[in-house]
């Protein structure tokens, strides 16, 4: 539903000390209903296009965003 979204201020999935430039993202939920973000993120501070697939699990917030975490 288009009305569902909103612009958050801030990105809501962002680098870290060690997780560079995650992007790209896909959602998928296993088996066991369990949701995870496919993204892929930069080998090292200024990799370009050296990236690796990563995934993670994420759950949901009281008012019905997705509350990401941070990158792993």
């Amino acid at each position: 539903n288009q009305q569902s979204w909103r612009k958050e201020p801030q990105p809501v999935f962002q680098k870290t000390d060690t997780i560079f430039a995650p992007g790209h993202c896909s959602f998928v939920q296993d088996k066991n209903e369990q949701n995870w973000i496919i993204y892929h993120a930069a080998r090292s501070s200024g990799a370009g296009w050296a990236r690796q697939v990563r995934a993670k699990t994420f759950s949901w917030k009281d008012d019905g965003s997705p509350d990401f975490g941070q990158p792993l």
